[in-house]
């Protein structure tokens, strides 16, 4: 576990990195001093912030058809 402070600097290099290309899991595991609890919860947070895609889909719009 690490501190609030460290959490969002580590916060800020995951970001980067993704940015860059790299694989969110595999960034996010580069850091073992985060709990799994931290881990989660910066998952969470990168998708609710748009950096990451969200694995859970998305309903469609269902358009009536066409007679």
């Amino acid at each position: 576990m690490v501190t609030n402070i460290a959490y969002k600097i580590i916060k800020k290099a995951v970001i980067l990195r993704i940015n860059h290309g790299e694989d969110p899991i595999e960034v996010i595991d580069s850091y073992p001093k985060l709990s799994d609890t931290q881990r989660a919860k910066m998952l969470v947070e990168l998708e609710e912030e748009g950096y990451i895609a969200s694995d859970t889909p998305q309903e469609e719009e269902v358009l009536p058809e066409e007679e």
